[in-house]
């Protein structure tokens, strides 16, 4: 049997709120699976898989309107395959903000290296 989770589960998990969860349900970026009893509704490990996939897709800069094109073309046969050419891009250009941003990081703390170094030999500079 499969491990189900109430709304409240996936939005501690994941730290989003009850509200964003139902919100991204209305969009269709995620669906529920089932209702207990007590009609509440059940998702499965794959949303909460789903959910994780979505916050690093917002963390790249997409919209939630963005992503829920996305996910609609990832779904649809005929052009999935774009879409995941579009997943590509994105992949490939974040990540070559990331290695950028990186690279301005280590100049940086080459500078700062130096600068304290600098200023160890500047005892005489420090006021009596």
């Amino acid at each position: 049997m499969p491990h189900l989770l109430k709304v409240g589960d996936l939005a501690r998990a994941t730290g989003k709120t009850v509200r964003a969860i139902h919100i991204y349900e209305q969009m269709g970026l995620i669906r529920s699976v089932g209702r207990t009893t007590g009609r509440y509704r059940l998702f499965d490990d794959g949303t909460l898989e789903r959910l994780k996939w979505i916050q690093q897709l917002q963390g790249f800069g997409l919209s939630l309107t963005q992503i829920q094109d996305l996910i609609e073309k990832i779904e649809r046969v005929d052009v999935g395959r774009v879409a995941m050419g579009q997943m590509r891009t994105l992949y490939e250009e974040k990540l070559d903000r990331v290695l950028r941003t990186i690279e301005t990081l280590r100049a940086l703390e080459e500078d700062l290296r130096q600068s304290l170094l600098y200023l160890e030999t500047c005892k005489e500079c420090e006021p009596a």
